[in-house]
């Protein structure tokens, strides 16, 4: 496979974003979804700490975490973990933020949208 460019920018963006936002992700996952979520997290991590490319796999585990964050599918699946957080809790407004933030990195690198499942 010959090299892009864009492919690899875009591959060190979604490395930067989860070395700097990875550990919240994976608490707001266990907070949202429970260990496995935030597990799932964790592996992402992994997985693109060792990768040369986004993989499809990659791709679509980072749309999961952008619809777990943003709360997208909370009327069609229960949230188990989910504490009753006040809207005035301050983990709301963080999770939020991630949301936001893993939602602009997700149009920067052109990630098309997900297929809901």
């Amino acid at each position: 496979m010959p090299f892009d460019q864009n492919s690899h920018a875009d591959l060190l963006a979604v490395q930067a974003w989860l070395d700097h936002h990875g550990l919240a992700a994976a608490n707001a996952a266990r907070l949202l979804a429970g260990a496995t979520a935030a597990e799932g997290v964790h592996r992402l991590i992994s997985d693109l700490r060792e990768a040369s490319a986004l993989s499809r796999l990659m791709r679509t585990r980072l749309h999961t975490l952008h619809r777990l964050l943003s709360l997208e599918d909370a009327d069609d699946a229960p949230f188990p973990s989910m504490l009753p957080l006040h809207p005035a809790d301050p983990r709301v407004m963080e999770i939020c933020l991630l949301a936001d933030s893993l939602a602009a990195l997700v149009e920067d690198i052109g990630l098309p949208p997900a297929v809901a499942a």
